[in-house]
Formats: C-alpha cells, sequence, structure tokens
C-alpha cells in the first residue's frame, strides 16, 4: 500500500535491491520508496574472508561518504564557472546590451507585487510561518503574483491525497528547513530537490523552493 496515498492497485516493483529490500513506486501519484527490511548477511567464521569483508565495508562507506561529499556546495562551488572566468570583452558586451535594453524597453511594475510579496515577506519569517493560516500557504504556491511557479497540479493532488492537516505541516516543516536549517542553504535546497528530506512534499518543485 502506498504510504502517501493509501492506494494498493497502482503500486509497482521498480527494481530488487541487493539487500533484499524493493524500491516500489505508485502510479497514481508518483511516490517511490523502498519496501522491506534489508537481509543481514551472517558474520564469515574464517578470519581472512572476515578480513575481506571489513576491507570491503570500509571502501563501501568510504566510497558512499565521498558521493555525499561531491555532491555539496563546498565541494561542487570550486568546479563552476566563475565571474572572473569571462572574457573582459564579452563582460563588456553583456554589460552594453544590458544597459541599451532597460533604456529602450519600458518596465510597468504591476501593482500588485509589492503588496503580495511584503505579506509574503511575513508569513514566511519564522514567526509567521508558525501562525499563518493554511490558506496562505496554498495560496503562496497557486498565485502567480510576482513569480509564476508553472504547472503545480502534482502539488494541489498530493495535497488533496494528504488531506489539508498533513499537508499544512509538511510544508510548514519543508520551509522551515529550507530557510532556516542547519549547513548551508544550496544543501538544504538540494536535499528537497532530490526528495531526501523528511518533509520532501511531492510537487513542491525548484521553482516555488
Amino acid at each position: 500500500m502506498c504510504p502517501l496515498c493509501a492506494r494498493e492497485d497502482d503500486v509497482f516493483l521498480v527494481a530488487a535491491l541487493p539487500d533484499g529490500r524493493r524500491e516500489v513506486e505508485c502510479k497514481d501519484c508518483d511516490y517511490r520508496w523502498t519496501h522491506g527490511s534489508a537481509v543481514v548477511e551472517k558474520p564469515v567464521v574464517r578470519r581472512a574472508a572476515t578480513a575481506r569483508a571489513s576491507t570491503s565495508r570500509a571502501g563501501s562507506a568510504r566510497s558512499s561518504t565521498a558521493r555525499a561529499a561531491g555532491r555539496t556546495v563546498a565541494a561542487v562551488m570550486p568546479k563552476l564557472p566563475q565571474a572572473a572566468d569571462v572574457a573582459p570583452e564579452n563582460a563588456a558586451r553583456a554589460d552594453r546590451l544590458k544597459q541599451e535594453f532597460l533604456a529602450t524597453v519600458a518596465m510597468t511594475p504591476d501593482p500588485a507585487v509589492a503588496p503580495h510579496w511584503a505579506k509574503y515577506q511575513w508569513v514566511l519569517s519564522a514567526d509567521g510561518l508558525r501562525r499563518a493560516v493554511p490558506y496562505d500557504l496554498t495560496l503562496f504556491a497557486n498565485d502567480p503574483t510576482g513569480a509564476d511557479p508553472g504547472d503545480v497540479s502534482e502539488l494541489n493532488k498530493a495535497r488533496t491525497l494528504l488531506g489539508e492537516a498533513e499537508s499544512d505541516r509538511r510544508v510548514r516543516q519543508m520551509l522551515e528547513h529550507l530557510l532556516r536549517g542547519p549547513g548551508q542553504l544550496e544543501d538544504r535546497l538540494s536535499s528537497l530537490v532530490y526528495g531526501e528530506h523528511t518533509y520532501s512534499m511531492s510537487g513542491f518543485n525548484e521553482a516555488l523552493l
């Protein structure tokens, strides 16, 4: 049975894992999870085999740690191009084109944007996130004022399946983690985008985050 939408007729096997567990997916709500318990291998009596197994496990642990470290912002940032890598003539041309665009294209601000974002500056504050009504969090995802997040039908479907109370709790926990959680902001964002955080919400995508 899907733990997200409680359906059981649309649950399908994705892969059988080496430790005996199964990765399954609910086609109704697109939720994927790992089912079952890992099979614990019995210890090998022979010392040579035990030593090899210990070495293998240590190497696997180091490999997992290396993979995890490779996805942190501290490890990734040095590999990304910086502003200093742009050729001076290209940077000057980009700045010139920007100034030409701003001088020739009329920008008419929407008067509804400023009060809308002033409201959500409070809603997303530490105090506001605890006190805001559920409707404000639903509106945040569905109102295109100031920034249009695109199609949010998957999020609205997940809200319906979970119910207002549970979806509201998840969204508050998720946003609190994103805005004020431990570690680097970029790493917290990545954990939510990849669905690795406890309160990751189906359909609350990169645009909304």
